[in-house]
C-alpha cells in the first residue's frame, strides 16, 4: 500500500466529506484557486494564511478534517476576497498585508467584507433572484452561493 494504511482512504474520504459541510467545498478547492490567484506554492500560501505547510498539506489532502485556527481561516477568507482586484502588480501587496493581518482584524475584515457584498447583493436583486443566483453557481462555488443565499434571506 505504500506507506498508507488500511483505514487511510476511507479516512480521508470521511474527512472531504466533513470538508464539504463545514465549508461548502473540499479546502483542496479553495487551496487551489489561491494557488492560481496569486502564483504561489502550496508552502508560500501557508506561510501567508499561519499554517505549517504539513497542516496545509493534511488538510488538503484530507488527512484531517479542518483548519482549527480562526485567523487562519479568516486569512484564507479576506485573500480570496481579494484575489478579485489583484492584479499581477498589486499580488506581493495584498500578501504581505494579509499575512501582517492580526487575528482580530482578521475576522473583522473578513466578516466586513462578507457584508459588504451581502448588502450590495440585496440593493441589486431581490430575495428569489439572489436564491436562483445561488443555486445556479453552486457548483461552480459553493462559497459564493453561500453570499447570495445570506443576501436572500
Amino acid at each position: 500500500m505504500g506507506g498508507t494504511h488500511p483505514g487511510g482512504a476511507e479516512t480521508a474520504r470521511l474527512n472531504l466529506a466533513r470538508q464539504r459541510e463545514l465549508y461548502g467545498e473540499v479546502l483542496a478547492d479553495r487551496v487551489r484557486r489561491l494557488l492560481v490567484a496569486f502564483d504561489l506554492s502550496q508552502t508560500q500560501l501557508a506561510s501567508v494564511v499561519g499554517i505549517s505547510p504539513t497542516m496545509l498539506s493534511q488538510v488538503v489532502n484530507g488527512r484531517r478534517q479542518k483548519i482549527a485556527n480562526p485567523a487562519v481561516l479568516a486569512r484564507m477568507t479576506l485573500l480570496e476576497r481579494r484575489a478579485v482586484g489583484a492584479d499581477a502588480g498589486r499580488r506581493a501587496a495584498v500578501l504581505e498585508e494579509v499575512r501582517a493581518t492580526s487575528v482580530p482584524e482578521a475576522v473583522e475584515q473578513a466578516g466586513d467584507a462578507d457584508r459588504v457584498v451581502v448588502s450590495a447583493l440585496r440593493a441589486e436583486l431581490a430575495g428569489e433572484d439572489l436564491q436562483a443566483c445561488a443555486e445556479a453557481v453552486r457548483p461552480l462555488s459553493p462559497a459564493l452561493a453561500e453570499l447570495l443565499e445570506q443576501a436572500a434571506r
